[in-house]
């Protein structure tokens, strides 16, 4: 397979998260979070300044954790040019992926800490959904994590070769 059409699936890939990502944040954060606060009403009350200060607060944290999220796609498509390149085994792409890595760690992190202070307060009653998130993103740092590794391998296995060459 040519590297411009990987690179080009990787790019479908990284729009559609992006995708799903936008409607998680328009969609389903200020759903969620009504239905937290003011719950399923017949009619549409008016939010306390109480129930303002709680909505605003966890539409603000979601959105904030969510902004390094998208960050990190834009760093997925930095290392798409260079895979249309035929350069991806590169330092550059290694610290890419490893920053990658520990922006979403701490994302993961500060998402964790909040909705569990979420939690404690009485906020959040789709406290399972995000850890479900949370879990998934573990995941998904320790599956970056061990490519980031075979990726710095394989470029020390290239740079052998070419000594040996």
């Amino acid at each position: 397979m040519k590297n411009s059409l990987i690179a080009l699936f990787v790019r479908l890939i990284i729009i559609f998260i992006a995708a799903c990502g936008l409607a998680i944040c328009v969609f389903w954060y200020p759903l969620s979070i009504s239905l937290s606060v003011m719950g399923l009403a017949d009619s549409v009350p008016v939010p306390t300044f109480e129930q303002n200060i709680e909505m605003w607060t966890q539409l603000i944290f979601y959105y904030l954790v969510s902004l390094p999220c998208f960050i990190i796609l834009f760093l997925a498509w930095l290392i798409t040019c260079s895979i249309k390149k035929g350069a991806f085994f590169s330092e550059k792409n290694v610290k890419i992926i490893k920053l990658s890595a520990l922006i979403l760690f701490v994302d993961l992190m500060v998402f964790l800490i909040g909705n569990v202070v979420f939690l404690i307060l009485g906020w959040n009653d789709f406290a399972l959904i995000y850890f479900i998130l949370f879990v998934i993103g573990l995941g998904l740092t320790i599956l970056i994590m061990f490519f980031e590794t075979y990726l710095k391998k394989s470029l020390k296995m290239q740079e052998n070769r070419e000594v040996l060459i």
